[in-house]
């Protein structure tokens, strides 16, 4: 919907053509990261670097805008956000923000699965202490410096595209364009970073005898795992055909999809628990 409100706003309801560019989306960064981690690596490094900048930018403006401004919706930060006595809810809040702040931790552990095709694995856990540092880092800035911008009912009417909205309220057209591409970016990097950790996994678990042998055959020249790429390619856009057919999936998924927090936390400690034993 992002891609569509970019380049054809008036089709942004219109539930095939967001499929169609789910299925383009997820070809073509299926297809990089068959040709290997390097072509994935600078695919993402490059996308990466704009995407920070844009959203960097973006996030600047905010706190200059939330600590300077006194436009209506306008709220200045405050540390009392940090504190338990302003969670919405009161313990339930904290409890809900605890399982968002862990579903947003999922894939921060790719660095893992990619340890051993490091050239030089002088300190393979380095890349996961500091991407996990670096992320918490970011995404607490993210939120200090965008949630003030305008009211919790209008960030929550505007979710499915709510950095764009944000950026729209501090300027024109051409920022919030850019936005919507580093929105667009991120969803691409990281279904990519999704299909190769999965695959990576899948052709670990098939080396061990516990999947099909096929998810341990590689790619003749680029010496990668095919099948599980192309598996892991396949399950999004199945699902969102899914997610768009019925509006009974629909609720099915997003309830799947909000237990993700609670899983993420529920394998982080069983993983603790078994590298113990």
């Amino acid at each position: 919907s992002t891609v569509l409100s970019l380049v054809a706003p008036s089709q942004e309801s219109n539930k095939p053509l967001p499929f169609v560019v789910a299925v383009l989306v997820c070809a073509i960064v299926a297809a990089i990261a068959v040709r290997g981690v390097r072509a994935t690596v600078k695919f993402q490094g490059w996308i990466v670097l704009c995407e920070y900048v844009i959203i960097g930018s973006l996030a600047v403006w905010g706190l200059i805008t939330e600590l300077t401004s006194h436009a209506a919706g306008i709220t200045h930060p405050t540390w009392a956000w940090f504190t338990s006595t302003n969670a919405p809810g009161g313990f339930t809040g904290i409890l809900a923000g605890a399982v968002i702040a862990t579903f947003l931790l999922g894939g921060w552990d790719a660095p893992i699965y990619l340890g051993d095709e490091q050239n030089k694995p002088k300190d393979p856990g380095r890349s996961v202490l500091i991407s996990i540092t670096f992320c918490t880092l970011w995404v607490v800035m993210l939120f200090v410096c965008l949630e003030g911008l305008a009211p919790a009912s209008a960030i929550t009417a505007h979710a499915s595209n709510v950095l764009p909205y944000l950026g729209g309220r501090l300027t024109g057209k051409w920022f919030v364009d850019l936005i919507a591409l580093a929105v667009i970016s991120s969803f691409a990097t990281t279904t990519q970073s999704q299909i190769v950790d999965g695959s990576r996994m899948m052709f670990g678990m098939a080396r061990e005898r516990v999947l099909p042998k096929s998810l341990r055959e590689v790619h003749p020249n680029w010496r990668t795992p095919i099948a599980g790429l192309i598996i892991m390619a396949v399950i999004p856009v199945v699902a969102l055909a899914l997610y768009l057919l019925s509006s009974s999936l629909q609720t099915t998924i997003i309830y799947i999809d909000s237990t993700g927090g609670l899983l993420f936390a529920g394998y982080y400690i069983v993983i603790a628990l078994f590298s113990i034993w």
